[in-house]
């Protein structure tokens, strides 16, 4: 993570990394290395959807290997941030992976926020809250797309204040 700015993207292309670095070029050195949970582009054996799993009967062990390490990327570096920005993703509950891998990567201590930007985020919402932790509380609340400002909170607090 460079900058306090981790990507990790469940897309196949480049486009959201493309124009991260074409806007925040101009106002900060940012070296991006996004992680591509469920494969990319430039290798189309890698690629796979949300309902499969990384062991899949037609896929080769190097490949398996491959995404595993992806995931553990991801979940690894997860466990570094503070806040997390879920934009336009619907944690569809056909991908349990990747649903395991936020669940891992968003029980570290530090994390303080996640922030949704989607318009349907009270369903996201709902299914971040199961991912989260119950000994901790997190702050989830829901953006508008259109304000960018914060439409909703969603947040479970799960400990007594005097705990």
């Amino acid at each position: 993570m460079n900058n306090g700015i981790l990507l990790i993207s469940t897309n196949w292309d480049t486009v959201i990394e493309n124009a991260i670095r074409k806007i925040l070029i101009k106002d900060f050195h940012l070296q991006l290395n996004p992680i591509h949970i469920h494969g990319s582009v430039s290798n189309t054996n890698r690629m796979y959807l949300p309902s499969e799993v990384t062991r899949e009967r037609y896929r080769d062990k190097a490949d398996e290997i491959w995404i595993g390490n992806q995931h553990g990327l991801a979940w690894m570096s997860l466990e570094n941030c503070r806040k997390v920005v879920i934009y336009g993703l619907s944690l569809d509950p056909l991908d349990a992976e990747l649903g395991m891998v936020l669940a891992a990567g968003f029980s570290n201590q530090v994390l303080e926020e996640i922030l949704i930007v989607d318009p349907n985020h009270s369903v996201i919402a709902h299914r971040v809250n199961l991912l989260l932790e119950r000994r901790r509380d997190v702050k989830v609340k829901g953006i508008n797309c259109v304000t960018m400002k914060e439409d909703h909170d969603y947040t479970i607090y799960r400990r007594h204040q005097d705990d």
